[in-house]
């Protein structure tokens, strides 16, 4: 006859090795739902601007991914004159509302974006800010697949290259094409 505590050992091993695949398999669980993505441009005071990749999770919990990027490096007159820009962002959002006609959520983002340009005989420049902020945005669509979006609330701006600290109004728009 088993003792308790080998019996109660035993099923705390069990669980253990039950819940080690939990990770794994909420992965698989979120990801098999009826997710859907749309892909599109995006400028947002909150995520960035430039090429937008935004993914459903589930019925209620979305991602925005939004990036941009160019060099504008170039030769002129065997002179060079160097560009570059980047934009960065990630929003997370929550679904207050969805139909088929309309969406309501609330949104969570933050961004990067680096700029330096650089003319012949002249100093090289450049900008660079981190963005963070909270609001509350729209989306509806106005054709079978295409789909545009409005968000506004508050967002926090840090300017890198001279330190400064500034805050107000944010806003966002966008248009995607659902696939």
């Amino acid at each position: 006859m088993k003792s308790v505590l080998v019996v109660e050992l035993e099923s705390v091993t069990l669980l253990v090795n039950k819940l080690k695949f939990l990770p794994t398999s909420l992965l698989f669980l979120i990801l098999s739902q009826n997710s859907f993505a749309q892909t599109g441009i995006s400028a947002s005071s909150f995520s960035g601007f430039g090429l937008s990749y935004n993914h459903s999770f589930s019925e209620v919990v979305q991602t925005k991914l939004t990036t941009l990027f160019f060099d504008g490096s170039e030769d002129e007159n065997e002179e060079e004159s160097d560009s570059f820009l980047l934009s960065l962002g990630l929003e997370l959002q929550f679904n207050f509302f969805k139909s088929e006609s309309l969406r309501l959520y609330g949104l969570f983002g933050g961004s990067f974006f680096l700029m330096t340009f650089d003319e012949p005989e002249e100093k090289k420049e450049g900008l660079s800010f981190l963005t963070n902020g909270m609001g509350v945005g729209v989306e509806f669509p106005f054709s079978q697949k295409m789909r545009m979006n409005f968000d506004l609330g508050y967002t926090s701006y840090k300017i890198l290259i001279n330190p400064k600290d500034f805050s107000g109004l944010g806003v966002g728009i966008g248009f995607s094409y659902d696939f």
